[in-house]
């Protein structure tokens, strides 16, 4: 590249002149090129690759809070859930495994049949709220020892709750009281009130305060949030 003084006879100059020539200048002074037309150089291998990534990524955002959360605390150390959840999605051949979206390293496996007078908790939900579930989540156990997750309960999306703290010995009211927490984040999704930063207190407040009530038996009234029934918060009181 060449590099000129005074180009044109002037103090400066930048742009170009007669779609041939580009004059500019950086902090190793002025200088001045041929005009050049860009070249499409990619292959049909690399628009795949971004087609591929971009499949993976839009996957990714249809993720809620709690996915989110998992995914965060499932990666190698250094590594951001988003990079995780992309590399398992493009290893499965940017299809939904079972279970999806529970990362397939946390062995997830299906306790739903284990989990003592869960139909009961979920119709006493239904009662509570005024809501029914559109479909009846699953519930599945995590690899136990993982870092960052132990001790936790996650409601996974609006079609699996995941208990990862120990269900054997904390005693039936606190897995009661857990279960019934976690489903009723997956009743809220379900019914289109997504679980995210703009309404975690809402979710929270809701699902602390409904679980008490189902463990304690206090089914009536319908439960109110802020003087509102829930089928007046969430978007889609019907499935």
């Amino acid at each position: 590249m060449a590099k000129v003084i005074g180009p044109l006879h002037s103090t400066s100059a930048s742009g170009t002149i007669g779609k041939a020539i580009t004059f500019g200048k950086n902090q190793a002074g002025a200088w001045v090129r041929g005009v050049y037309k860009k070249i499409y150089t990619k292959t049909e291998s690399q628009d795949l690759v971004r087609y591929l990534f971009k499949l993976a990524l839009d996957k990714w955002k249809t993720l809620n809070l709690d996915d989110f959360t998992l995914w965060s605390n499932v990666t190698k150390k250094g590594r951001w859930g988003r990079c995780q959840f992309m590399s398992e999605f493009l290893q499965n051949d940017c299809e939904e495994w079972p279970n999806f979206p529970i990362p397939q390293k946390t062995c997830p496996i299906n306790i739903t049949d284990k989990v003592v007078a869960y139909s009961e908790i979920i119709s006493d939900l239904e009662t509570l709220t005024g809501l029914v579930f559109c479909m009846t989540p699953s519930v599945f156990a995590l690899k136990s020892g993982m870092e960052g997750i132990g001790g936790l309960a996650l409601a996974g999306g609006d079609k699996w709750v995941v208990p990862i703290e120990d269900t054997v010995s904390d005693g039936m009211y606190h897995r009661t009281l857990v279960t019934a927490h976690e489903l009723t984040h997956c009743l809220l999704d379900q019914h289109g009130l997504k679980y995210s930063i703009n309404t975690k207190t809402l979710h929270e407040t809701v699902a602390k305060e409904c679980s008490i009530r189902v463990v304690e038996g206090e089914l009536v009234p319908l439960y109110q949030y802020q003087g509102k029934t829930l089928s007046e918060w969430v978007p889609n009181p019907s499935c």
